[in-house]
């Protein structure tokens, strides 16, 4: 796979005071699958795992989020504790706003490659070190209007991962691949072809508004629009 290539850009020392080994970054699903069906506009749940053997510690990490379409939109991310998402030592997304649109512009840095979309996060911790296993999670949501067929892929490409700032040795394991599907059912506000609690959390999260959880589309998501996804539940 070409990201295998593009990651000669980033060489890595060896961890501080072990031997080599041969850790990747793998992004899959929350489920820990590497391919997603979604809907044109619709949402998908990503983790970022670092795959290392037990007793690796670090205490900074940097890596991008390439996609191989533009337009994706990045709705939030969260660092696994020890870090602190949005903390003093979080540098992720250069302190953009989010939701962030990603295109092949979008926090390119020193040496990276033109006319890639992608998106930088970074983060340390002076005084705790984070373990292997879930590094990150984020949600993102693919472009609307994009034809039923269409597949892209998503990456995470190391640049450094540290133990006491020492490199450590990671390259980039599974990429997600991310298939547009047909319209979702009725009442799949995450588009996850299921009606259930994901879907019960964004409408809740938009009572009074008249967001995407408004499903009698009168302008307000209100308990007429609980009602209807609750009659729509299949998960």
């Amino acid at each position: 796979m070409k990201f295998r290539a593009t990651l000669s850009l980033f060489a890595c020392g060896l961890a501080m005071g072990s031997s080599a080994f041969a850790a990747d970054l793998d992004i899959t699903t929350v489920n820990g699958t590497t391919a997603v069906l979604v809907p044109a506009g619709g949402t998908v749940r990503a983790r970022v795992s670092l795959d290392a053997p037990n007793g690796t510690l670090f205490n900074a990490a940097l890596f991008r989020i390439v996609f191989t379409e533009e337009r994706c939109t990045l709705l939030n991310y969260t660092w696994r504790p020890p870090f602190v998402t949005g903390g003093d030592n979080d540098y992720s997304i250069d302190g953009a706003a989010l939701p962030l649109q990603v295109m092949d512009d979008t926090l390119e840095g020193p040496a990276y490659p033109l006319e890639t979309a992608d998106i930088e996060f970074g983060i340390f911790d002076f005084t705790q070190y984070a373990q292997p296993g879930l590094v990150m999670s984020l949600d993102f949501a693919v472009p609307p209007k994009m034809p039923v067929g269409t597949i892209f892929v998503v990456a995470a490409l190391p640049d450094d991962f540290s133990a006491g700032f020492v490199s450590l040795p990671v390259t980039a394991g599974s990429a997600l691949i991310v298939q547009i599907g047909p319209p979702a059912p009725f009442g799949d506000l995450d588009g996850d072809y299921s009606v259930g609690a994901g879907d019960l959390s964004i409408l809740l999260s938009q009572w009074g508004t008249d967001g995407s959880g408004d499903l009698n589309d009168d302008g307000d998501v209100s308990a007429a629009d609980l009602s209807l996804l609750l009659f729509a539940w299949n998960e």
